[in-house]
């Protein structure tokens, strides 16, 4: 009864804990998503800067969308987004899945975000789920593909 009842307060303990911990790679793939979504907020960097964690090959495919390619392609269509003053004021994720395989990396996540418009008003919260491989070039983890489906 008292192992049940330890199994019992571990399990509670693990359940209440939110996220997993995440080891060293798992933490660097975090480490630079939230780099990436720090160049959406408002001061961000902008297009350039979110360029500068998208690998040359990088592409993105939103399910009921058409799939766009190549790094340049996506940087361009998003240059007049941030530079019309848009930006995201509120993001939250939830972190389903992290695999790193050596320069490959798998991650699952949910994301909760809020634009904001050049006129500073927020819109409502958009939710979607993203499915994306990253890649390791030259000790720098860069954004692959993504496949996003609009909760």
């Amino acid at each position: 009864m008292r192992l049940l009842s330890t199994v019992l307060i571990v399990f509670t303990v693990f359940q209440l804990s939110g996220q997993p911990e995440f080891d060293q790679q798992q933490q660097a793939i975090l480490d630079v998503i939230t780099a990436l979504s720090t160049t959406t907020a408002k001061e961000g960097g902008g297009a350039d800067a979110y360029g500068l964690i998208l690998h040359d090959d990088y592409s993105r495919w939103t399910l009921g969308g058409e799939q766009m390619s190549g790094k340049q392609a996506w940087i361009d269509g998003i240059r007049e987004w941030f530079d019309g003053g848009w930006s995201v004021s509120d993001r939250d994720q939830e972190i389903i899945e992290i695999t790193v395989n050596a320069e490959i990396a798998f991650v699952r996540r949910i994301v909760s975000e809020t634009f904001v418009s050049p006129h500073g008003n927020k819109g409502q919260p958009s939710k979607a789920a993203l499915a994306e491989i990253w890649k390791k070039v030259e000790d720098q983890w860069l954004l692959y593909r993504v496949d996003i489906t609009v909760l």
